[in-house]
């Protein structure tokens, strides 16, 4: 999508637009409605002349006929989602393609139109699927800003308190820092958050997710194993706990555990308890943050 293009209430200005429509009455009618409102319409009948254009071309939102002459609109549509990620897709369809159309909806398509529409409607549908995207990037905006520079970010009390309380925790001396919530609440956030405000902030932050690791073999993961201790150990394995570079590990979904290995996480918040489970191993692995699940702890 094109950063610069501005949708307003009568306008679509820098708007780039491909429109895929074997019916050369409508399509005109279509472009010549868009064009008065500042969009750039680039209108095709086949999907091989689609194809070109796509590879050519970047657009901020395609509409894409169901029937064709050359084939079914379906058959470009994987190809529009890969080539133009984020580019909102709408179907047009005649009475009878509804059925596909709502198909192309599942694969990707952001909504359907069905003949004869109204342009008012399709208006309102062109500015839900660029408001869509446009929250969208916002969001992996927001992300990528949050995941790279460590800090949370947010104007409400609770956020502000809870930035607070990262920074205080990350400048302390707190050898291992226990935080509880339900999945998807953010405790990864916050475990980034506290690492870069600790002293090793310039080490890596190493995230493991428990509840993708078989049950038999997160201790292993986690605190190592000896060659033989349990099958396939064909060779000795060093926990990331017990590496020098695992200085602050967030280890997620232990909800989803027995109580057993629920326990093997939680030892890693006492003092000095974690290992040794390999005979050579330093019970002194640094700070920790065990992000796990309030009821995985309440079983402990």
């Amino acid at each position: 999508m094109n950063p610069g293009n501005t949708v307003t209430p009568t306008g679509l200005a820098g708007l780039s637009l491909l429109l895929v429509e074997d019916d050369l009455l409508l399509r005109k009618q279509i472009a010549a409605h868009l064009e008065r409102l500042g969009a750039d319409v680039t209108g095709v009948a086949t999907l091989q002349e689609a194809r070109r254009l796509i590879g050519e071309l970047d657009f901020d939102l395609v509409f894409l006929d169901v029937n064709l002459p050359d084939g079914s609109g379906l058959e470009v549509l994987d190809k529009l989602l890969a080539t133009l990620p984020g580019t909102p897709v709408i179907m047009i369809s005649a009475h009878g393609d509804t059925r596909v159309a709502v198909k192309a909806v599942k694969a990707g398509a952001f909504d359907y139109l069905t003949k004869p529409f109204e342009l008012d409607e399709m208006l309102l549908t062109i500015r839900s699927a660029l408001e869509r995207e446009r929250m969208s990037q916002e969001i992996a905006r927001f992300r990528e800003a949050t995941l790279a520079g460590g800090e949370l970010v947010g104007e409400s009390p609770v956020v502000r308190t809870l930035a607070e309380a990262t920074r205080q925790v990350g400048a302390s001396h707190a050898g291992r820092v226990l935080l509880l919530g339900e999945s998807g609440s953010g405790k990864a956030l916050v475990a980034r958050a506290i690492h870069s405000h600790s002293s090793r902030a310039k080490g890596p932050f190493v995230e493991v997710n428990c509840a993708a690791l078989p049950e038999q073999l997160i201790e292993a993961e986690l605190f190592g194993a000896e060659k033989g201790s349990y099958t396939g150990a064909m060779q000795r394995r060093v926990g990331l706990v017990a590496q020098e570079v695992a200085r602050l590990a967030g280890a997620e979904g232990h909800a989803a555990r027995s109580p057993e290995t629920a326990g093997g996480g939680a030892a890693v918040v006492r003092p000095r308890s974690c290992g040794p489970t390999t005979p050579d191993y330093v019970p002194e692995p640094g700070s920790r943050c065990l992000a796990t699940n309030a009821a995985a702890w309440a079983r402990r």
